[in-house]
């Protein structure tokens, strides 16, 4: 009888499988996380729309920061983020076109690029903006250098200056465009803290929701001079392209971590950013 059950349900969902999260389910459902989100595992690089193309001043402020199991689980540094709490950080990010190889499945190269099946997309600049990133928030001098592996560009290492490594493997992607003028991407990423006695690792979500608008008055907006200048007014209203997203970095433990059991796949913390971005002149 319990057999004949399980082959019933199994059916079921075989003829009507369960829907799958969207990302704007999931984003909706925000901070209630109680899992890891379902990514593809696939490592070649996200594609994102053309309007994203370019580079961009970036002014990224916390707005939200929840512990969902404090105070018995919480992260190292979860209580020295909160001096970031409503405080604008401005850096620049880059989005370039890229002509991109085939990729296997688990991100090694096939050996193999036939230019018919090479594709034009527009990617993240990683070691661009890992390095501005980390500069604005650490201070310049800070970080020595970030570098892409080239032959496993899923793999990114960042080096400060105290000789402390910070690995990050993405171990998955997803994407989605609901609208022409909307965009949703999420990634995975393993993190390895290496240079001190005991290595750190933790698992990370970033999930971001973006919007294009392709005209924005900005002559009302007051903001921190940047010193990087701004492309000239399209018009005596300063109409420029401007984006804003709403970004969301989830923590998780590695299963390595001694209170692993306590959370499984529940986040032990999350932060919400606000992000503008504003095109810089070439």
């Amino acid at each position: 009888m319990r057999v004949l059950l399980i082959t019933i349900v199994s059916l079921f969902l075989f003829v009507f499988p369960v829907q799958a999260e969207t990302l704007s389910d999931r984003l909706a459902s925000y901070p209630n996380w109680q899992s890891k989100p379902k990514l593809d595992p696939n490592f070649e690089e996200v594609a994102y729309p053309k309007w994203m193309a370019g580079t961009w001043i970036c002014k990224s402020t916390l707005v939200d920061m929840v512990a969902p199991l404090a105070p018995k689980v919480t992260t190292p540094g979860f209580e020295g983020n909160r001096k970031y709490l409503n405080e604008p950080v401005s850096f620049e990010v880059r989005f370039g076109a890229t002509k991109t190889k085939p990729m296997a499945r688990w991100g090694f190269p096939t050996g193999i690029n036939f230019s018919r099946s090479a594709q034009d997309k527009v990617v993240v600049d990683r070691a661009f903006n890992g390095l501005s990133i980390a500069s604005a928030y650490l201070g310049d001098g800070a970080v020595r250098s970030v570098v892409i592996n080239p032959n496993l560009p899923n793999e990114q290492l960042t080096t400060l200056k105290d000789g402390l490594e910070l690995l990050s493997i993405t171990t998955g992607h997803q994407s989605e465009m609901p609208e022409a003028d909307r965009f949703l991407t999420s990634e995975f990423f393993q993190q390895i803290f290496r240079g001190t006695e005991t290595p750190f690792l933790n698992q990370v979500e970033t999930t971001t929701e973006y919007k294009y608008s392709p005209n924005k008055d900005t002559s009302s907006v007051n903001s921190k001079p940047v010193e990087t200048e701004l492309i000239s007014p399209t018009s005596e209203r300063n109409e420029i392209p401007t984006i804003v997203a709403d970004q969301y970095t989830a923590i998780y433990l590695s299963p390595q971590d001694p209170n692993y059991f306590e959370a499984i796949e529940t986040p032990v913390a999350l932060y919400r950013y606000r992000l503008e971005l504003t095109p810089v002149k070439a």
